[in-house]
């Protein structure tokens, strides 16, 4: 059975709290609404609130995006387990937020061929063993002091979530969630229209600035996701300290706004 091991401030390892200080908001909130479908969800998955609680965060995205339009759920804390992600294509999620830890298997990017999405659920070898074995779950810490805690990747996504996305928008605001292409890849087989993520580690000053623009740009700005990824990146520039740049899947991408990625 393959491990590892995260630890924040590391390369490669690295995984900030995610503070989102700027978020979606409109001026004419009524006009937003009549843009999306008709109970269109969005989903804050807050798998770093127990060590990273940000409520402020929460409540301000919350109000943010229930303006543009979302009704809005949060999952937090122990709710993120392995079972939680089998079963999240079948809410019909349009938009998710996951406020998560992600990483790379292993520490030399030449080698390494898989990304893994972190649960709040601590590692067992007697629990989901057929995924185990087959390598769809595998286990990592956050910290050296925190316990083990069961991790998911591609495969995962592709062959144990049941159900399919609904043209769902996935911003990924882990590390590494865009250098390699693999849970993008998944996400997109499994009904995303767009998955958009950092290429490397990310700073957890430079991930608040960052995220704050690209919301901003998708919903107050109504620019098309590529647009929106663009002026992020002239706004915010690259992470400072380990060079991460925000991109998109698939390339090219639809260069549709937000609301027209859900018809």
């Amino acid at each position: 059975m393959k491990h590892w091991f995260a630890a924040l401030g590391v390369l490669i390892f690295i995984t900030p709290g995610l503070l989102l200080l700027n978020a979606c908001c409109d001026s004419d909130p009524k006009s937003q609404q009549e843009l999306l479908p008709s109970g269109a969800k969005a989903a804050i998955i807050d798998q770093l609130s127990p060590l990273y609680p940000n409520e402020d965060f929460i409540l301000a995205t919350i109000d943010d995006l229930e303006n543009y339009g979302f009704q809005v759920d949060v999952f937090n804390g122990d709710e993120i387990t392995v079972d939680f992600y089998r079963t999240l294509p079948s809410h019909d999620y349009r938009l998710i937020i996951l406020r998560a830890h992600s990483g790379l298997l292993g520490v030399d990017p030449n080698v390494t061929n898989k990304t893994w999405l972190f649960t709040n659920e601590t590692y067992s070898q007697t629990l989901h063993v057929s995924e185990q074995l087959v390598d769809r779950l595998t286990y990592g810490k956050i910290t050296e002091s925190n316990p083990w805690l069961f991790t998911i990747n591609a495969a995962f996504i592709r062959e144990s979530m049941q159900g399919e996305f609904n043209r769902t928008v996935i911003i990924m605001m882990g590390c590494d969630g865009l250098r390699l292409t693999d849970l993008a890849k998944a996400f997109v087989e499994k009904g995303a229209s767009v998955y958009i993520g950092w290429d490397a580690p990310v700073g957890l000053n430079y991930v608040d600035r960052a995220t704050g623009i690209l919301l901003n740009e998708l919903c107050s700005e109504r620019l098309s996701i590529a647009s929106a990824v663009v002026e992020t990146m002239n706004k915010a520039g690259a992470d400072p300290e380990h060079g991460a740049k925000l991109k998109y899947y698939p390339i090219p991408g639809d260069y549709k706004l937000l609301y027209q990625l859900f018809e």
